[in-house]
């Protein structure tokens, strides 16, 4: 046999021999409107590792609406991936409707997630796109609590690689899309999430809730692209994240933009949007049980535009070594500062801050958290068409081995500089 024979027939069996040495070929199993929630799982607990699933849509819409919600906690979903790798295709835009939650007091609901994927030994890949999702608790959910059915939640490490994109998830009661202790890649693409409370949560925590997880290989982690509209919480949580793109994403409403929590590094935060929200981004590593910095953060080219308290929060201590830079924030009337830092050693580049607040920077000096701000470097911001309730830029006491340098002419310099009783921190002016 010839070279060329022997290649061809070596490509042969290796496009048998998938998912651990078994020999298959991947199998394309169908879904119809037709079909009931009972006859679609069966088709998912049929489905072999590496088979295709496409849900077919058109005029007729899936009613899972007289489905009964789940106890909180519960480790299930309306459709329940268990243990195995699939790629799941809507074909014709299909579409699902779910039952109502019920509402608790502190503005929680329960009630029914559509997909939800469970993977203990985070050997398995899920792939999900272009369905249709409206009125449900979540969207998609990977958080499995090993504490059910008693509280408080707690999550164990579940799933390798997630995809999801080209989906809409309308209507959420909780989430969108919830992902927790993740062992591999997650790609968030081109979505759309309409939810009462929060957009998407990426969260890496250890079984006791709290503390640092980390799979033995660090993931790469990209959101891009995502239309996010929200009434509540956070259009994203990102606890833990590490490795991460967050990439031209659109986000409106809600308390909080992106809210970044314990640690976050190594993450390139660029081009999003926010509008409407009490805060626009909110790093917070002031947490006793905190054990990795906040570091190697690239924080860039974002617009937030109607933002009412804060434009950016930088709380805590373990928050160093980040470049916020070319940021365009405009801020309502009444609020606070467009930047407000208890960090240090981060630089703060070129940004331009309109609109209209007490303050445009503010380093501040929390107390009660001992947070002050120290060897923080501002340059080049461009304040000149915001109009300060109080001083364009403010060091309050205590805070120290700051550097605030700003622009001649075009904007303000640190002439019009608040309260400031240490001889430790400088101030110049850029001509």
């Amino acid at each position: 046999m010839s070279y060329r024979g022997i290649k061809r027939g070596f490509v042969v069996v290796v496009a048998l021999l998938v998912m651990g040495g078994s020999v298959l070929m991947a199998k394309n199993w169908n879904v119809y409107p037709t079909m009931t929630r009972d006859e679609i799982q069966a088709t998912i607990d049929q489905a072999s590792d590496g088979d295709l699933i496409t849900i077919n849509g058109g005029d007729s819409v899936y009613d899972f609406s007289d489905i009964p919600i789940l106890d909180r906690g519960v480790n299930e979903g309306a459709l329940n991936i268990i243990e195995k790798s699939l790629k799941i295709k809507g074909k014709h835009n299909p579409k699902f409707i779910g039952p109502d939650s019920i509402f608790e007091s502190n503005n929680k609901f329960w009630g029914l997630t559509f997909f939800y994927f469970q993977d203990l030994d985070y050997n398995n890949d899920i792939i999900i796109s272009g369905i249709t999702v409206k009125n449900f608790l979540r969207g998609f959910s990977s958080h499995y609590n090993v504490n059910y059915p008693n509280t408080p939640d707690i999550y164990r490490p579940n799933g390798r690689h997630i995809t999801i994109r080209g989906c809409k998830f309308v209507d959420m009661h909780r989430n969108g899309i919830g992902v927790t202790n993740n062992a591999g890649d997650i790609t968030i693409l081109n979505n759309e999430i309409i939810s009462s409370q929060n957009g998407l949560i990426l969260s890496w925590r250890d079984d006791e809730g709290s503390q640092l997880y980390r799979p033995d290989k660090h993931p790469k982690i990209k959101v891009i692209e995502n239309q996010i509209d929200i009434y509540g919480g956070w259009s994203m949580h990102l606890i833990n994240l590490i490795n991460g793109k967050i990439l031209h994403n659109s986000m409106n409403g809600g308390f909080n933009g992106i809210v970044g929590s314990v640690s976050c590094n190594d993450t390139e935060f660029g081009f999003n949007q926010m509008s409407n929200s009490y805060y626009g981004f909110y790093f917070d590593c002031a947490y006793s049980f905190a054990t990795e910095n906040t570091c190697n953060l690239y924080v860039h080219h974002n617009i937030l535009n109607g933002i009412v308290y804060y434009g950016m929060i930088l709380k805590g201590q373990r928050i160093l070594n980040n470049e916020i830079s070319e940021n365009t924030i405009t801020m309502k009337p009444n609020s606070i500062a467009a930047i407000l830092t208890l960090a240090r050693f981060n630089l703060y580049l070129g940004n331009v801050i309109k609109g209209s607040a007490y303050y445009a920077f503010e380093l501040g000096n929390w107390y009660r958290d001992n947070l002050v701000a120290n060897n923080e470097f501002l340059e080049q911001n461009d304040v000149g068409e915001f109009n300060a309730v109080g001083v364009h830029y403010i060091l309050e006491p205590d805070t120290h081995h700051n550097t605030v340098i700003g622009l001649n002419g075009p904007g303000v310099c640190v002439d019009d500089l608040g309260y400031d009783n240490t001889v430790t921190n400088f101030q110049g002016c850029d001509n």
